[in-house]
């Protein structure tokens, strides 16, 4: 299956596979951390990351760089595979 590509305003190709991604790992977030009871702010505060940016990324609107993801796996107890389930 080809992934549809366009240019942005830099020339840099960019994909619709990008951010149905973003999103599919932003909605993994979001439930556990609903499914724990956290707010943003209090995930965001353990880990040191702006609770805007954790919000971002559930919301899939800023990409998540791999060492966040492995961050936030270890804050939840859960393998860095975990958030990639189903994706």
């Amino acid at each position: 299956m080809a992934i549809a590509q366009k240019r942005n305003g830099n020339g840099r190709s960019t994909s619709r596979f990008g951010k149905e991604t973003s999103a599919a790992i932003g909605a993994r977030l979001r439930e556990l951390r609903e499914g724990r009871g956290l707010t943003a702010k209090e995930v965001g505060e353990a880990i040191e990351i702006s609770p805007a940016s954790i919000l971002a990324y559930e919301r899939g609107t800023r990409r998540i760089t791999a060492d966040a993801i492995k961050l936030i796996a270890d804050f939840y107890g859960v393998g860095s595979a975990e958030i990639w389930r189903g994706i």
